[in-house]
């Protein structure tokens, strides 16, 4: 897969999860909603396997590079940005633990005493992510606060590039934000992460909306 729009879907969706795990009503199991906080360590503990890999790691330098060298007169600077950041940011993953992660993000807490639905597969929860989040992706809201986010990580690179990195925010960001929708639509993404084996990957059900909790599987 392109790793450009595959790192932009994960994104989109964890930041999906997170919005709306927060809002789901848990029953009570020793004080703690063992089901999303469960879910939540499993698939951040496979989702830092896989950013922790070395080969991750070349794979996401390629194709920034790659994308960098198609930008004309700004190929330089933003190679430049890359290869100051793309380390930083995998040092930081590496220090990361999936439970401690996942208290930071509310999933991991005291509940309130409530009823959740039947208990659903990976599977089932994957479909319904992946069904909101092209519902998302094609709310203006949704594109506006992800070019929000990331002008304000240009911020970061400094008062010599700060205004390139924005210009090229404002270039590029809502042309990866169209080419994920259409990523998603194409790829049996479900299958892919392994959250559905080959021969559940067509079966998709249908749920309330705002019940989401994640889309990758162990």
């Amino acid at each position: 897969m392109d790793v450009r729009v595959g790192l932009l879907v994960l994104l989109v969706l964890a930041g999906n999860w997170v919005s709306d795990a927060r809002d789901i009503e848990a029953s009570k199991v020793s004080g703690v909603d063992m089901d999303v906080c469960t879910l939540c360590e499993e698939y951040v503990t496979v989702a830092l396997d896989y950013l922790n890999d070395d080969k991750t790691h070349d794979e996401v330098l390629e194709a920034l590079h790659k994308s960098c060298s198609q930008m004309r007169n700004l190929a330089e600077q933003c190679t430049t940005v890359v290869d100051r950041y793309a380390e930083m940011f995998f040092t930081d993953i590496s220090s990361v633990q999936p439970l401690g992660f996942c208290k930071t993000i509310g999933l991991c807490r005291k509940a309130t005493v409530s009823s959740l639905p039947a208990k659903r597969t990976k599977c089932e929860i994957c479909h319904q992510a992946v069904d909101e989040m092209l519902e998302k992706l094609k709310d203006p809201d949704t594109e506006l606060g992800i070019i929000e986010s990331l002008l304000k990580a240009c911020n970061a690179v400094g008062d010599k590039y700060k205004s390139k990195c924005k210009k090229m925010v404002f270039e590029f960001g809502p042309v990866l934000l169209v080419d994920a929708g259409s990523f998603v639509e194409k790829l049996d993404i479900c299958t892919t992460f392994h959250a559905c084996p080959r021969n559940q990957a067509e079966t998709k059900e249908v749920f309330p909306k705002g019940m989401i909790e994640m889309v990758t599987s162990s």
